[in-house]
């Protein structure tokens, strides 16, 4: 007759004081742990969900759960949001837009871009930024890396003005983007 030897399997990721993971048990014990600094960079951008707020990495993953608003991170607006488990990447309607969504919020960050308001995408994957009176047009997925650097160069000065930044097509000629002023 063979002795049964038990087994538990914990596997689970580090998020600050908080443990996610998952447990099962079934003969010897193995624990394996990753630390949150390994899936994430810090907070990327929250989206709005039932009443509290969803804090998200660069890589999708919901890092923690929050009854106020965060500061200093864009909302994400426009998505449908499937299944929702902290620790775990948010599962949206559309993961190519959630994917692009997440793309932008990168390459603000990487820029130096910090205070974004929201990150709007639509039906059809065209993204907007919105930061204090400014609109900016990204539009769709299309030269994104080269019109963010771009907004680098000139954000600070459109930043305080009122209005809306055509930045949908890169201009091949050279001659810039369209800021129109709200009157």
């Amino acid at each position: 007759m063979k002795k049964f030897i038990p087994t538990i399997i914990i596997s689970v990721v580090l998020v600050g004081a908080a443990v996610f993971g998952t447990l099962a048990f079934a003969g010897k014990i193995s624990f394996s742990a990753t630390d949150e600094s390994s899936v994430s960079t810090g907070p990327a951008a929250y989206i709005e969900y039932m009443d509290m707020y969803l804090v998200i990495n660069e890589g999708g993953v919901i890092i923690r759960t929050s009854f106020d608003e965060p500061d200093d991170i864009p909302e994400i607006t426009g998505l449908t949001l499937g299944n929702v488990v902290t620790g775990s990447a948010a599962e949206t309607a559309d993961p190519e837009a959630f994917e692009y969504v997440l793309y932008v919020a990168s390459q603000l960050e990487d820029n130096g871009i910090q205070d974004i308001d929201e990150i709007y995408i639509s039906s059809d994957a065209e993204i907007t930024l919105y930061v204090k009176d400014i609109k900016i047009l990204l539009g769709k997925n299309k030269d994104t890396g080269e019109k963010i650097s771009d907004l680098k160069d000139f954000y600070y000065t459109v930043a305080e003005m009122e209005g809306t930044l055509d930045m949908q097509e890169v201009s091949e000629s050279n001659t810039g983007y369209t800021f129109k002023v709200e009157s």
